[in-house]
């Protein structure tokens, strides 16, 4: 970090794709059938630190960005993902204009129902176009709730 505190754009760009490939990477890492259920969206919960503190540089479109990596990442059918991802991010940035000085808990309520729109989203599309219904599919929102803090802890050095 510059000795002025103040992080350059192309830092924070840098801290963005940086993190999304963390997060992509641990989406994809193979863990057991019965722990699979239980994984995070770290790509959506990624996504959601950065829709929140970095509106200018972060939006709709990369969202959508996002979204498409995902469906490819996590062999979905293509457009799922990513219109889960543009919800989110629509919702986030509605919400986000009425928010002046935001607490972190009042952040983390709306990343949760943020998280949780995205999921709900993807479990009606999966229903609609495979007609199958996982309700285990509702166990990740609240995980990725729950480790949203940590990503603000890791990641609120490279939002400012």
């Amino acid at each position: 970090m510059p000795k002025s505190g103040k992080i350059k754009p192309w830092q924070q760009y840098a801290a963005i794709i940086g993190s999304l490939v963390v997060a992509s990477v641990l989406n994809i890492y193979p863990l057991s059938v019965a722990l699979a259920w239980y994984r995070p969206m770290w790509l959506a919960v990624v996504l959601v630190f950065w829709l929140l503190s970095q509106p200018s540089r972060v939006g709709i479109g990369a969202a959508f960005g996002v979204g498409l990596a995902a469906d490819l990442l996590l062999d979905s059918d293509l457009g799922q993902q990513a219109l889960c991802a543009v919800l989110m991010a629509f919702f986030v940035k509605f919400i986000q204009a009425y928010l002046r000085q935001p607490s972190a808990g009042l952040l983390w309520l709306v990343a949760a129902v943020g998280l949780l729109i995205y999921q709900l989203v993807f479990v009606v599309l999966q229903v609609l176009t495979q007609g199958v219904f996982y309700p285990q599919l509702l166990i990740a929102p609240l995980i990725s709730a729950l480790i949203y803090p940590l990503v603000l802890w890791a990641l609120a050095r490279f939002s400012y």
